[in-house]
């Protein structure tokens, strides 16, 4: 079996998650309690399509989204299924992508709809007192009401319907012989407007790297991690590449420059850290240079403002360190052990060979993703088109569910992750910062589908088969495997790419030098600092 050998391409490598290893956290979010049945209607475009449709990413752990109250509907394990003639509907356009429906359905037929629908509840297995029933019955009823009135309407909705009307001022008024009049607000699929998306002038950096260059790099780097650390026994200075061993404490620095108290909970006994200022933070190690064993300085450091520490964010500190111990780090030979050790290749001559291809197909590849990135940057500049809420709460709640899944990955504890994502507030909050991106991304993809159903791009069968076939081998032995959201989502991707290759076909691409163009401000993600709490409280407890 071939062993893993990990590029570490600064400007090329990106974390990559497995499609399909998991659920999406919208799946996950806690439901209000009484009267919040998930609505469901087959002639609707309901939320598991626009889920599909918008190619929604799967991470490798489902976090659970705060609970945001919200009166929808959720689908009962139930339904019935009786024609509606007489329900009163009327429409009000809210927007182009929201409509208000005010129902009136009739007594004579609430009290037929309350009855199929007590005797549809009354054959579950599970028993329910008669408050339960009563209510359970009336959701029924509404369910059935509001898909009457979709299908009269034609009503392309995605997503439960919010309901404008008090559940329980509703249900203690309920009564199945009289007429029932409620109200209910849907999102709608939205009209799309995309005038031109052909004959554009695209701009996209070119990747290009130095073979050699990077070749060294990347063996230096593995040469790194194999090394050995040893004790410093003559009487030297500390040089970069060294490990330092510290102590120190951290004192806040007055408006005159002199040194302020102690910020608590930042003192450190045995600190070790590389003299390297890639490594930690530049001031403090650049202030270690030079020391000796036993020898203290104050170093002052300048936190930056989005530091994940809060208590210290945007401070002005001073370090007050002793050099405890010094160590040096000793390389492996660069020979052939060594290349057999880190990869299938027997020479350090075929490593480097087989580096040299690498960097190639990288740097193409990285070119690629470029002008695929500047082609959906036009594209979300091109359309107009008004966002159902609906949408908006879908991606947010994945990028949250990534966010968590990031912070997994950088080392937060699994206590920490699970508060974090109870906490409404800094839900709330991230929904808000995230927002403008989030509805970027959402262009994107409404585009990409727009430009798939107008051109008649389709996938091929036999291409999903296949691209299936290889995500569920190489997915995490024994997780469970959703096959069908998988092959939703393998569609999502072999049309984009698909659609892509047309978009590239029939625009004008033009490539400059890595670096020329400014990043657009809507491309660098504002994740909000969700474990920023100064506190250290790693228990479970909210």
């Amino acid at each position: 079996m071939a062993k893993p050998l990990f590029i570490l391409f600064g400007v090329i490598a990106t974390p990559v998650v497995q499609i399909g290893q998991s659920r999406s956290c919208a799946q996950f979010t806690r439901q209000p309690a009484r009267g919040s049945l998930t609505w469901r209607n087959t002639k609707a475009l309901n939320l598991q399509v626009a889920r599909k449709f918008l190619g929604l990413r799967a991470v490798t752990k489902v976090f659970k989204c705060p609970n945001v109250e919200s009166p929808t509907w959720n689908s009962p394990s139930v339904s019935i299924r009786m024609s509606i003639d007489d329900v009163e509907v009327d429409l009000e356009e809210v927007s182009q992508s929201q409509v208000q429906l005010t129902i009136n359905l009739p007594s004579a037929t609430n009290r037929e709809l309350y009855d199929e629908a007590v005797a549809r509840l009354q054959k579950l297995p599970s028993e329910m007192d008669k408050e339960t029933l009563r209510a359970r019955g009336m959701e029924l009823v509404i369910d059935q009401c509001i898909d009457a009135a979709i299908e009269r309407h034609d009503l392309r909705s995605i997503g439960p319907p919010e309901m404008l009307s008090d559940f329980e001022r509703l249900l203690d008024s309920y009564d199945p012989d009289k007429t029932l009049r409620f109200k209910v607000v849907l999102d709608l699929w939205p009209a799309i407007e995309l005038s031109s998306y052909t004959d554009l002038d695209i701009v996209a950096e070119e990747v290009q790297l130095d073979h050699d260059e990077e070749v060294e790099r990347i063996i230096a780097e593995y040469r790194d991690r194999l090394a050995t650390l040893e004790d410093v026994e003559d009487d030297r200075e500390a040089e970069p590449g060294d490990v330092a061993v510290m102590e120190f404490k951290v004192f806040q620095v007055n408006e005159d420059g002199t040194r302020g108290a102690e910020v608590p909970k930042m003192a450190e006994k045995s600190f070790e850290v590389e003299v390297n200022p890639d490594r930690f933070l530049p001031e403090f190690v650049e202030g270690i240079y030079g020391m000796y064993v036993d020898e203290q300085r104050d170093i002052r450091v300048h936190f930056p403002a989005d530091y994940p520490n809060k208590e210290v964010a945007g401070m002005e500190t001073l370090f007050r360190v002793q050099l405890k111990k010094l160590k040096q780090k000793i390389l492996p030979d660069l020979d052939d052990d060594l290349a057999q050790k880190i990869s299938d290749h027997s020479t350090v001559d075929d490593l480097k060979r087989y580096l040299r291809d690498m960097v190639d197909k990288e740097a193409a590849q990285a070119t690629e993703l470029n002008i695929e990135n500047s082609i959906t940057e036009r594209l979300a500049d091109v359309i107009e088109v008004e966002i159902p809420d609906t949408l908006i709460r879908e991606e947010t709640m994945h990028s949250f569910a990534t966010a968590m899944e990031n912070m997994r990955r950088q080392g937060v504890k699994e206590s920490r992750l699970r508060k974090i994502s109870r906490n409404r507030d800094k839900f709330v909050k991230f929904a808000e910062e995230v927002r403008p991106l989030v509805s970027r991304v959402i262009k994107k993809n409404l585009a990409i589908a727009e430009i798939a159903q107008r051109e008649g791009i389709e996938v091929d069968k036999d291409d999903v088969d296949e691209r299936l076939h290889d995500v569920i081998q190489h997915a995490p032995k024994g997780r469970d495997i959703d096959e069908a959201r998988i092959r939703s989502q393998v569609e999502v991707a072999l049309e984009r790419e698909q659609v892509i290759k047309w978009l590239r076909s029939n625009n004008k691409i033009q490539l400059v030098p890595a670096g020329s163009l400014p990043e657009p401000a809507h491309l660098q993600f504002p994740w909000p600092q969700l474990d920023s709490d100064s506190d250290d409280d790693d228990s479970d407890s909210d």
